[in-house]
């Protein structure tokens, strides 16, 4: 089975070969690290990641988006194909399945909290128990399922490289891999892929995911027998649906906060990062989601005083958080630019909570 990572429309097809049982991420060249804030609990990993079971693939939103998937702002068609799609965030389990470029299908399961920490599986068997029951009620296939994985101990890198063979670059890419990730390899799954040419240099985006999050996220897929035939990370899935060029997008759930810098189509920074308490009140995650946002913008252009974002980029604002209209009102006059809910680019019923499943809805715009 092969599971693939994509980040927009390219697919990241060459990985070193390991075989899996089952935040932070800054793409660029240098690494920043910004202090956590209260009640929060960030860390800074510098470029890009992907991985693949089995052998991890980066398709991509890098130098895509998404933006192949529109033409002139109207989605292309998919085909009449069914894609389930599957996305566990925090303490809740959400299903989306989509037929052709329409909604059909949705749902979401709560499940017991503490089954689930910083984006782990600790307990496989329950997990799976709970993904088995909500398939079973919504008589929904298991196989060839999109699934997403946390960014939570994602880390990506962007590599600059002499052009060489292309028999000689797994070695080089490994050598790199070594000096750049902040964690021993054999911790991670990786996989990468040539993003540009530049004279006599290229570069190489990289993707590193953690193998006990993922080999214990397989565990509870394989606990409920579903089969997935590829999986993204979910800040790249957002990246996706939202197919924007440049934008910053912002992931408000009840256990974590996501942010995404995109610039000219590259996720220039991913930062995802759990609360480290129970869910506070809205309002004080709102808080911290600002002081976040603020420091990350702050900080990409203080690194990137050439092309910095400009205070038109707009803010989408994305997760459960946004289905609430006063906490969207409350962010459009806390923050000083532009800031939307995007909507969702596929047709869709109109009891769908859209802020929520844009994750499904950017697993289910997969091209493979």
């Amino acid at each position: 089975m092969l599971l693939k990572f994509q980040l927009g429309s390219f697919s990241l097809n060459r990985g070193f070969g390991e075989e899996p049982a089952g935040g932070w991420c800054v793409a660029q060249v240098s690494v920043g690290f910004f202090p956590a804030q209260q009640g929060i609990r960030g860390r800074t990993c510098g470029r890009v990641v992907c991985c693949s079971s089995f052998s991890w693939v980066l398709s991509s939103s890098v130098g895509g988006s998404g933006k192949n998937l529109r033409e002139g702002g109207v989605l292309l068609k998919f085909g009449s194909r069914e894609v389930v799609t599957l996305n566990i965030e925090g303490n809740n389990l959400r299903l989306l399945v989509a037929k052709g470029s329409k909604v059909t299908q949705w749902a979401e399961k709560s499940i017991e909290p503490g089954l689930i920490r910083e984006g782990l599986v600790l307990d496989a068997a329950a997990v799976g128990a709970a993904i088995d029951e909500l398939f079973t009620d919504n008589d929904v296939p298991r196989k060839g399922v999109v699934a997403s994985l946390t960014g939570l101990r994602a880390i990506p890198r962007v590599l600059t490289l002499p052009k060489i063979k292309a028999n000689l670059l797994d070695d080089a890419v490994r050598r790199e891999a070594r000096k750049e990730m902040p964690l021993a390899l054999d911790t991670l799954y990786l996989s990468w892929k040539t993003v540009a040419d530049k004279g006599d240099q290229r570069q190489i985006y990289l993707l590193g995911v953690s193998r006990e999050l993922l080999d214990a996220y397989m565990q509870a897929l394989n606990a409920a027998e579903v089969v997935p035939r590829s999986m993204d990370l979910k800040p790249l899935a957002l990246v996706r649906a939202i197919g924007r060029d440049t934008t910053i997008i912002t992931d408000l759930e009840d256990e974590s906060l996501t942010i995404v810098l995109v610039v000219d189509n590259i996720p220039v920074i991913m930062r995802s990062f759990p609360f480290e308490r129970e869910p506070g009140p809205v309002n004080v995650r709102v808080d911290q989601l600002v002081t976040e946002l603020t420091q990350t913008v702050r900080f990409y252009n203080e690194s990137h005083r050439a092309k910095t974002l400009s205070a038109t980029t707009p803010v989408c604002l994305t997760g459960a958080a946004m289905n609430d209209r006063q906490t969207v009102a409350n962010l459009q006059a806390m923050l000083d630019r532009p800031v939307e809910v995007p909507d969702c680019p596929l047709e869709y019923p109109s009891d769908l909570p859209v802020p929520s499943f844009l994750v499904n809805v950017g697993l289910a715009m997969k091209k493979t």
